[in-house]
């Protein structure tokens, strides 16, 4: 749900949309991982665990910025330093 908000989705549009595919991406692999019963063959796929790490260093760009995005909020509005990260982004994906 965080980038469900309007707020965090524009100021944040490159990371939405690469959060996006990343998710997209991981549905679709559990999804072929449901239909094949043989978990222990799916996980020696060649492809998986680089996609699996790339995805990964890519979530871990996407944090950083929104973290980012997150002090600028507390700059703006400095009650929010005493929330939590996960507070913030539930208030601000609350938020209309």
């Amino acid at each position: 749900p965080v980038f469900t908000s309007a707020d965090i989705a524009k100021a944040l549009e490159k990371e939405t949309e690469e959060f996006r595919e990343i998710d997209a991406s991981w549905r679709q692999i559990m999804q072929t991982t449901l239909t094949n019963h043989q978990v222990w063959q799916r996980c020696q796929e060649e492809k998986l665990l680089p996609t699996f790490r790339e995805h990964n260093a890519t979530l871990d760009v996407i944090l950083k910025k929104l973290h980012a995005f997150l002090e600028t909020k507390r700059q703006s509005f400095p009650r929010f330093y005493f929330i939590s990260n996960d507070e913030l982004l539930r208030i601000l994906s609350d938020s209309k």
